[in-house]
């Protein structure tokens, strides 16, 4: 865990008076046979985010590839958010604790674990049902895997096109402009259109490493 960077966001945070973080994934960076030792590590990024929580912010991770190694993460990633740190429990069935949605005022924010049904991949049925139901002038929907290859790690959603597609578009109708993403450990903002004379809606995907491992270069689109 990069204590210093993490701190460094924790006080970033509350310097801007921020009333809801969105973490995407890779808190830690834990070996994949030890499961104390992922408990330890995010406990200790629990602890750093302690004045969050103390000031009444909405600390809302998801899981990246980071948290899903070694025995049974899921259970570990549970018992470490639990009572008052617990996160939304009203995700889809298999994926409560780790897929939620959270209302704030105007605004509807989904943090999605996409590791929970399978590697890469997204509860559609559950998101888009979500997005009818609670629909809100501003939507905000996050996961740790890019939709669109940034320029380093390939196994992203991008894998499977048609279902990527459908994900993307269902932010599109609900309002949606963005996604927030992390996976590859750099900052990338991309815009992203159709192909062809009628590019549509303009959205676009952020990537925030955060900091949950060490730093490397970033390589070509693809």
């Amino acid at each position: 865990i990069n204590v210093t960077i993490t701190s460094e966001i924790a006080r970033a945070v509350l310097r801007e008076n921020a009333q809801v973080l969105l973490w995407t994934g890779d808190l830690v960076n834990c070996p994949r046979t030890e499961a104390s030792r992922l408990e330890h590590q995010l406990l200790a990024w629990r602890a750093i985010m302690q004045p969050l929580y103390d000031r009444g912010v909405a600390v809302l991770p998801v899981r990246g590839n980071h948290e899903v190694r070694g025995p049974d993460p899921a259970r570990v990633w549970s018992r470490v958010f639990s009572g008052k740190y617990a996160l939304p429990d009203n995700g889809p069935p298999g994926e409560q604790d780790l897929t939620f949605f959270y209302l704030h005022g105007p605004v509807l924010i989904v943090g999605l674990d996409e590791y929970a049904g399978g590697r890469e991949t997204v509860d559609q049925s559950w998101l888009d049902r979500v997005l009818a139901e609670h629909a809100q002038p501003f939507v905000f929907v996050y996961g740790h895997e890019p939709a669109f290859m940034d320029g380093h790690h390939k196994d992203t959603l991008d894998r499977d096109p048609a279902a990527r597609d459908a994900f993307w578009q269902s932010l599109i109708r609900a309002g949606g402009r963005s996604y927030f993403c992390g996976h590859d450990h750099f900052y990338d903002h991309m815009t992203v259109v159709r192909a062809g004379p009628e590019p549509g809606v303009r959205m676009h995907q952020f990537t925030a490493g955060t900091a949950g491992a060490p730093f490397y270069e970033g390589g070509a689109y693809t």
